[in-house]
Formats: structure tokens, sequence, C-alpha cells
């Protein structure tokens, strides 16, 4: 019943102020919900728009823009307080290569520059094997004669590559239980989960 609505009243009378972290994940219906909810009190947003990667559970980046937009003040984060500074600067130099790396309908999502808050040192030997804190792998026709890899076999060739690349970060002295392998779907995990298992 909108902001002077007794259900709006009420959530205000108990609640003085919000604060809704991974607002990116929203959806269009609930920007109004919280705006109508908390109406003249302090409602904070967090959120990052280049995180909206829910869109398959009904999550919105318009939803986030419009948000945005309404606000009366932004703030953003300058300092990373996740990443090492190489991956921070490997990220920055991925990203700004193109001036509007984000283009969402035409409304541009800025990628700010950031630093690194924290020097923590890598683990085990990472920190002296002299590699990037970002590596590409790079898939091409070098099975046998053909000129171009298939999606299945690219991903076969990947998830070698991955399997062996742990096995070195291993006995370089990372712990099994420091490494995470992100997949896109189940299917994939249980490619990486078979080829771990053969390399034991």
């Amino acid at each position: 019943e909108g902001p002077e609505g007794p259900l709006a009243r009420r959530i205000r009378r108990r609640f003085g102020a919000a604060l809704i972290d991974a607002f990116q994940h929203t959806d269009q219906p609930q920007f109004p919900i919280f705006s109508n909810a908390f109406a003249g009190c302090p409602l904070f947003l967090i959120g990052d728009p280049k995180q909206s990667i829910y869109r398959f559970r009904g999550a919105d980046i318009h939803a986030y823009l419009r948000a945005a937009t309404a606000a009366r003040r932004k703030y953003t984060l300058f300092q990373n307080f996740r990443s090492t500074a190489g991956y921070v600067l490997a990220v920055e130099q991925l990203f700004t290569r193109a001036s509007d790396p984000f283009l969402v309908s035409e409304q541009d999502i800025p990628f700010p520059r950031v630093s690194a808050a924290l020097a923590p040192p890598p683990p085990g030997a990472v920190a002296t094997d002299g590699r990037g804190a970002m590596e590409w792998w790079w898939v091409d026709g070098s099975l046998g004669k053909k000129k171009t890899v298939s999606k299945d076999d690219a991903i076969r060739l990947v998830v070698r590559d991955v399997t062996n690349e742990i096995v070195r970060l291993q006995a370089g002295g990372v712990a099994y239980g420091s490494i995470a392998v992100l997949t896109r779907t189940n299917d994939e995990a249980r490619l990486v989960k078979a080829s771990l298992d053969r390399a034991r």
C-alpha cells in the first residue's frame, strides 16, 4: 500500500534504517519494496554491478542501475581488501583494455581503478615461482591435424592443464585445501573431480 501503508509504517517503527548487501542480485519488484518500507529512513544499498551474475535466479542488472540512479549519494571503495596487489593489477589490465567493458543496454558501468589495501604473502612456492597473478590458457588446434577444437575437447584440455597446475602448486608447498576450481556446470565439476582423482 505504498510508503504510508500500515506494513511500511510498522517496519519503520521497528527498524530505523536498512543496509542491503549484494544489491546487484536483486530483481525488479524488490527495490520498490525496500524504498517503500524505508521511505524517509536511511537505506544503504551495497553492491557492484560487475558482479551481477545471477540472472538465472532472477537478478536484474537494470534493477540495480535504476536504484543507483535514484540514490542521493554514492560512494565507491577504491581499496580492495580481498586480493593481492598483483592480482588487482592483472584484473585492471584485463578490463581496461576496452573503454567500456561493461556496456549494458547503452548504459556504461564504470570500472574504477583500485589498489590492494593489504599485502598478504602468496602461499608456498607461489611467492617465488616468478609466474603472474593471472594466467590465460590458450587452446589451439594441436590435437593432431585438426585446425579447430570442439568445445568438449577444449574443456578436456583445460581440465587436464588445471589438474597439472594443481599438482605443480602442491609440489611447491600450496596445500590442496587452499585451492579452489570454479566451474560453470555440475558436469564440468565432475570432469575436474575425475581428473584430480586420476592424479591422486
